[in-house]
């Protein structure tokens, strides 16, 4: 009989308990035999073909996947950073075969160290990894904001044994942390159950073996090793982001979203001071009839940034006209406080609205992404406007940590905030415009060219083609 955990449209494990063929290895290993599925929003990653004859589902000894998932249960579920930062990385899976070279500009010792780190990841969220000999995808889990990442590549990393392949050969595929955190502490708890039945006597924990306070996994180890001197801070977040549900999951608070997204050459007591505490009257019911919190999709998060835009475009009385002075607007009209500080070309900008107090936004005036000063304040307004409140709370940075889904969204809220698509399409000779009109209209707009360019594009007022060759008249 099958046990069926989750459902296959989202997130499924799926498991039978057989009979063993071999009297190899003592009761509870043999008592552990049976089928293994995993189906991801749809996809079936453990049909395999090339064997003795296809087959949907890995057939081998459960007990160390078992022993794997509750081992690292944790880390899966909220180890969103990867042990090093490499630019352009669509998924955890994409990281790992990118990262099989360490970047030439290592010492010696520091490449033993990223591949230690490499290996040490790979052994938390490589389902592989507890496999202990048996043949299964080459898939990772890792925590994605409020989703669970799963993404494999059985193409580059294909099984040990010559000749099967594992029929899906590479993806990404996103799932609610929520959903599949029920989903996996219900198979560990029942295939568990089943277990004990067939050998009379054995005790499992069905949840993770690691004691570690499961927020600390949403942390970078630098952050962690700032705060350790802060046990108030610490407290705090650990009070904030307990799931009341499982109690290897842990929520995003203000606090976790703002130093989760910090690089190693920024100390969490430099943000707090540039965002801090504000002691004046609350300010924020303003920004508060413009929300539109949500949490971002994984497939096209820009649509959403593009509505949320328009739509505060038409609560401001802006109509299609440029924004003009952006940190007048956000003082004016929003009581939102905008500034520039220099901390660092690691940070793009920040926002912070905890509950009281102005919120506040700022640009990195160091920063290395050579945005413009619109373009940063009306991302950060974008964050204030769109992202989930814990506990009526935002706070968050705009850096190359920061989580996907979020960042492209914000991104998206920012370009069609300075560049309304009713602007661009009142203008018919775009379709036809060069390298010293696109600057003229970048310019208009607080946009850069290349920003611009790639706004056309996506707005299908241009073409591919036509984007790449105005960027070699503009740069």
């Amino acid at each position: 009989m099958s046990l069926h955990f989750g459902s296959p449209g989202t997130f499924e494990i799926e498991v039978s308990l057989l009979d063993d063929p071999s009297e190899v290895g003592d009761a509870l290993h043999r008592a552990s035999w049976g089928e293994f599925r995993l189906r991801v929003n749809g996809r079936l990653l453990t049909r395999s073909e090339g064997g003795a004859a296809p087959s949907d589902a890995v057939r081998w000894h459960l007990l160390p996947l078992l022993s794997w998932w509750r081992r690292n249960l944790r880390a899966i579920f909220n180890e969103e950073h990867l042990p090093r930062l490499l630019s352009e990385i669509p998924s955890a899976c994409a990281w790992f075969e990118r990262s099989t070279r360490p970047p030439v500009t290592l010492l010696e010792g520091e490449e033993e160290r990223w591949f230690e780190d490499r290996q040490d990841w790979w052994a938390r969220h490589a389902l592989r990894a507890g496999a202990d000999g048996g043949l299964v995808p080459f898939v990772f889990f890792r925590r994605q904001g409020e989703y669970l990442e799963c993404s494999w590549d059985n193409h580059r990393f294909p099984p040990a044994r010559k000749g099967v392949q594992f029929v899906d050969r590479e993806g990404v595929e996103f799932v609610d942390v929520e959903v599949a955190a029920a989903v996996v502490s219900d198979f560990l708890r029942e295939v568990t159950a089943r277990i004990t039945a067939r050998v009379g006597q054995f005790s499992m924990q069905s949840e993770s073996s690691d004691e570690q306070d499961p927020w600390r996994w949403l942390l970078p180890p630098h952050v962690l090793r700032e705060i350790a001197s802060q046990p108030r801070l610490r407290a705090r977040i650990a009070r904030k982001t307990r799931d009341g549900r499982h109690a290897f999951l842990a929520t995003h608070s203000a606090e976790t979203q703002l130093l989760a997204a910090l690089p190693p050459s920024i100390s969490p007591a430099t943000i707090l001071k540039v965002l801090g505490e504000d002691v004046a009257p609350d300010r924020g019911g303003r920004l508060l009839a413009l929300r539109r919190p949500s949490k971002p999709s994984v497939t096209g998060p820009w649509e959403a940034g593009y509505d949320a835009a328009l739509a505060t475009r038409r609560a401001l009385g802006l109509l299609d006209a440029p924004v003009g002075n952006i940190k007048k607007l956000l003082a004016e009209s929003i009581d939102v406080e905008a500034t520039a500080v220099s901390i660092g070309s690691a940070i793009d900008g920040g926002r912070a609205w905890l509950g009281k107090g102005s919120p506040r936004v700022f640009r990195n005036s160091r920063s290395s992404l050579g945005r413009t000063e619109s373009f940063a304040f009306a991302r950060e307004l974008g964050h204030l406007v769109m992202d989930p409140a814990p506990e009526g709370e935002v706070a968050g940075l705009s850096t190359a940590w920061e989580s996907w889904p979020i960042s492209a969204r914000a991104k998206a809220f920012a370009v069609m905030f300075l560049m309304p698509e009713g602007a661009l399409k009142a203008r018919r000779s775009l379709t036809k415009v060069d390298g010293a009109s696109l600057t003229v209209l970048a310019e208009e707009f607080g946009l850069t060219p290349v920003t611009a360019a790639w706004h056309l594009r996506n707005l299908q007022i241009i073409s591919e083609d036509q984007r790449l060759a105005l960027l070699g008249r503009v740069t």
